[in-house]
C-alpha cells in the first residue's frame, strides 16, 4: 500500500501595500514576509489601527514581489478591490470613533 502524498503546506504569507498621498501611483509592496514575519506584519498592522483583509491566495502572489514593486497588472484589479473594501472599512470605523458635534 502506499500511503497518499500530502499536499505541502503553503505558509502563512503577508503583504503590506503602500501608495503615494497623491494617489498618482500603483500601490507598492511597503513589507513582506512568510511565517513568523508575516504575523508580526499582520500584528504591527493591527496595532496601528489599519484594517486587515485575508486573501490568501493574492499574499501568495503579492509576497513573491520585492520591496518598492508594484503591483502587477494581472492582479492589479484584485488588489483594487481588496483596497476599496479597506477604504470604505476605515472610513466606516473612523465615523464611529468620532464623537458627534453637540450644540450647547
Amino acid at each position: 500500500m502506499v500511503a497518499p502524498r500530502r499536499q505541502p503546506r503553503r505558509s502563512e504569507a503577508a503583504v503590506a501595500l503602500g501608495g503615494s498621498k497623491l494617489g498618482r501611483s500603483l500601490p507598492r509592496v511597503v513589507a513582506s514576509g512568510r511565517g513568523e514575519l508575516a504575523r508580526r506584519i499582520i500584528e504591527r498592522a493591527q496595532e496601528c489601527g489599519l484594517a486587515v483583509e485575508q486573501n490568501a491566495d493574492l499574499a501568495q502572489v503579492l509576497v513573491q514581489l520585492d520591496l518598492g514593486d508594484s503591483v502587477p497588472e494581472e492582479v492589479f484589479m484584485a488588489v483594487a478591490e481588496v483596497l476599496y473594501y479597506v477604504f470604505e472599512l476605515n472610513a466606516s470605523l473612523k465615523e464611529k470613533r468620532t464623537p458627534a458635534f453637540k450644540a450647547d
